[in-house]
């Protein structure tokens, strides 16, 4: 592991003058090359909006983009996120001080990374989040399945006997299905039935997609009405319209920890570090759910504050504890939704 000290040495130096130009770029450089190297993480589980950028290094180029709230030359010499977060916490431990800095950052490049993708395309923003909810909110319909141990999640069919073994559909297939999906259908839980019935139908293929996968394929039928997309009336998804998810993570979020944390927490060997930064991981992942109405991967969370894990590592202290304080939370939430639209109605 790097060594925290000229990193925190650093932070204590721009705490002390933030207004200082010298330090103020050696921070931001700092901050990029951080930057690049966690979205490169995060490229490997998500397509990243790269293809805006057309320099020689499009990876950088987004990074420095999602850094330019962060520090435009405006707000130098105000309080900075980064300010207001590490200046009551300048005399913690050179460890915690970095930890801190990281968790701020990365959610920072998160945010950058939503504005990218709003700018870039408000429709395929707009049609990202109704796949989400038709999916999420398929009362059993869909289900998630684990495909290679821990590393990625596909959906499926509930019930339907998984063919992890076969070869995923070609795209330009799953994009003649979608488009004859939209003959007859224009809710994307339509489209997702007809979608998934297509794949159980033909053995030649696996009958699980990624998220990703199914989401390309949808955006090449530019005809689709959002509104349409979003009418369900019958799902808990409408709640979230209603402005009742906030509070619902909020509190769902708040069980888990009192209920569960600590409790699973004692058996998985964590360094006091890792205690909290699984609490922190948690919370922000909490946030994006209450933001968004859904969430990443549940392993991203983890990374973006605890730095890459190893895979043997990931299995032995977390993977339990992780799956197991993310599935409880989403119980509560969509229990809370439910009922929460059971008393509207």
């Amino acid at each position: 592991m790097t060594d925290p000290a000229p990193v925190a040495h650093l932070l204590r130096e721009y705490l002390a003058n933030p207004a200082d130009p010298r330090t103020l770029r050696r921070v931001f450089g700092f901050s990029l090359r951080r930057a690049v190297s966690y979205l490169a993480i995060l490229r490997r589980r998500r397509p990243l909006p790269v293809d805006e950028f057309a320099g020689e290094d499009p990876l950088h180029d987004l990074a420095a983009r999602c850094l330019e709230d962060l520090f435009s030359p405006p707000r130098l010499g105000e309080p900075l996120e980064i300010i207001r977060a590490l200046a009551p916490h300048r005399d913690s431990t050179d460890d915690e001080l970095v930890d801190l800095y990281t968790t701020v950052l990365r959610r920072h490049i998160k945010q950058g990374l939503d504005h990218v993708g709003q700018e870039r395309d408000h429709e395929s923003h707009n049609l990202k989040r109704a796949l989400r909810r038709a999916l999420n909110s398929s009362t059993g319909e869909f289900a998630l399945i684990p495909v290679n141990g821990t590393e990625e999640w596909r959906w499926a069919k509930a019930r339907s006997a998984n063919r992890t073994e076969k070869m995923a559909v070609e795209a330009q297939t799953l994009r003649r299905w979608v488009c004859e999906a939209w003959n007859d259908h224009r809710l994307v839980p339509d489209l997702c039935r007809f979608i998934f019935a297509r794949l159980d139908e033909t053995d030649h293929y696996r009958n699980s997609l990624s998220f990703f996968a199914l989401l390309a394929a949808l955006k090449q039928e530019e005809a689709v009405s959002l509104d349409e997309m979003t009418a369900s009336s019958d799902s808990p998804a409408t709640v979230l319209e209603l402005g009742y998810l906030r509070e619902a993570v909020s509190s769902a979020h708040q069980a888990t920890i009192d209920a569960d944390f600590d409790r699973l927490a004692t058996n998985s060997g964590l360094t006091p570090s890792e205690h909290a930064g699984v609490h922190r991981a948690l919370t922000i992942l909490a946030e994006d759910w209450a933001e968004h109405g859904s969430c990443d991967s549940r392993r991203v969370y983890l990374e973006e504050v605890l730095g890459p894990i190893e895979d043997q590592v990931y299995l032995q202290k977390f993977h339990y504890l992780w799956n197991t304080l993310v599935a409880n939370m989403e119980t509560r939430i969509r229990v809370a939704l439910v009922d929460e639209g059971k008393r509207e109605s």
